[in-house]
């Protein structure tokens, strides 16, 4: 009951007035034409990946920076495009956008 409160009735103020203001901005029958992944990237952006940034600050457990799966990993990266590398961060951090200082702050 504590749980159910919290994730609904204890924010349904602000959760109604987030549907309202984002309704003045795109009404809801707009959004039968977006597929959930492009209204993600309409809500969050779609962020330039810093691929030194991230090779700079990246930890590794049981790896060096010269093992040769992680010099795969990182090719691998440096080869797809900026929105799979997005949806990697994501799946591996489940944020869907990076914080303002970079992988140096992602936790």
């Amino acid at each position: 009951m504590v749980a159910e409160w919290r994730l609904s009735r204890g924010v349904e103020e602000q959760t109604q007035a987030f549907f309202e203001g984002f309704n003045e901005i795109l009404p809801q029958q707009y959004l039968q034409y977006f597929d959930a992944k492009e209204l993600e990237v309409l809500l969050c952006g779609m962020q330039e990946i810093d691929l030194n940034d991230w090779q700079r600050h990246a930890i590794y457990r049981h790896y060096t920076r010269t093992s040769k799966k992680i010099m795969w990993f990182w090719q691998f990266v440096k080869e797809i495009d900026n929105e799979k590398r997005m949806r990697l961060v994501q799946f591996v951090t489940g944020a869907c956008r990076l914080p303002v200082g970079g992988f140096a702050d992602l936790m």
